[in-house]
């Protein structure tokens, strides 16, 4: 609930303070005595905030690591369908989950101004975030034109895109968490089963590229 309010507290906590006047007045009044204002709080329509997706950070991670990230688009998908719900916006959610790259920045600045508003106390720039997230998919872009067989080094390669392209998300799932925190949010639930089957799926293919890049050639 947002509240514009006329007076504010000084540094007596039995006192207030005009802000038509500056004068100090008892707490509990109800006018100023000095310039007759009235000192009665005014509270707007209560507003309903962006009920951003809930889910725990740790899932987040192993979800998007076992999926090469294609878990993602599910994640910004949600976001954007809770921003368009909130905004009543004409924007299509799954489009900018499917390009998530080119829109990445809206998610993350929405859910960071939104927490810096709730006095967030772990922000991150969103411009940092946009800029790692879209720099990581720079980065695997270059990488699979390049036609390499450097072994070790080309698993840690992979290791630094996947775990770059997934930090931002971790970031500003933190913050969202923290909005979400006792609202009527997207509540964090349980594991689905096409879940279950893309962590399986994707279990099996990391092994597999782990092990064909170990192997001699």
């Amino acid at each position: 609930m947002r509240s514009f309010r006329i007076l504010s507290h000084s540094k007596r906590s039995n006192l207030m303070t005009c802000t038509q006047c500056s004068a100090s007045v008892p707490e509990d009044s109800k006018f100023c005595g000095t310039c007759g204002t009235s000192l009665i709080t005014l509270d707007a329509v209560p507003t309903q905030g962006t009920a951003y997706l809930s889910m725990p950070v740790g899932r987040l991670f192993v979800l998007s690591v076992l999926t090469w990230n294609i878990y993602s688009i599910y994640w910004f998908y949600n976001n954007w369908a809770a921003i368009k719900k909130a905004e009543q916006s004409n924007i299509w959610p799954i489009a900018r989950a499917i390009f998530s790259v080119l829109f990445c920045y809206g998610v993350f600045e929405r859910v960071m101004e939104d927490a810096k508003r709730r006095e967030y106390p772990s922000m991150r720039d969103p411009y940092i975030l946009t800029v790692v997230y879209m720099g990581v998919a720079l980065l695997s872009t270059i990488w699979s034109k390049i036609e390499s067989s450097l072994g070790r080094i080309d698993l840690l390669i992979v290791v630094v895109i996947l775990v770059g392209a997934i930090w931002p998300l971790l970031v500003a799932q933190r913050a969202a968490n923290f909005l979400t925190r006792g609202a009527e949010g997207q509540k964090a639930r349980k594991i689905a089963w096409w879940e279950i089957v893309l962590v399986v799926l994707g279990a099996i293919w990391m092994l597999l590229v782990v092990v064909g890049f170990l192997l001699p050639a």
